[in-house]
């Protein structure tokens, strides 16, 4: 059974196919950020599915810039731009 929640977020993932080049299915995260609860949930589903391993941080940057910190030991996210 799909979880409400999980079917949400997935939703929320907006799919760019063939891009930058055909074959490639870009994930643009931007609109799930737009949405902070469904956000919290993707990070807290992250932090239970790693919390047997030794785990500090994911860190993901993007082509804006944007970097995502997603600690277990921080605020249940943060979203730091760089300049």
């Amino acid at each position: 059974m799909t979880d409400s929640r999980v079917t949400r977020a997935a939703a929320l993932i907006r799919n760019v196919p063939d891009f930058p080049k055909p074959g490639i299915q870009f994930k643009d995260i931007s609109t799930l950020l737009l949405v902070p609860d469904a956000f919290r949930e993707t990070v807290r589903r992250f932090r239970t599915r790693y919390a047997d391993r030794d785990v500090q941080g994911i860190v993901g940057v993007d082509a804006a810039r944007v970097h995502l910190e997603l600690f277990q030991h921080s605020p249940p996210e943060r979203v730091l731009r760089s300049r």
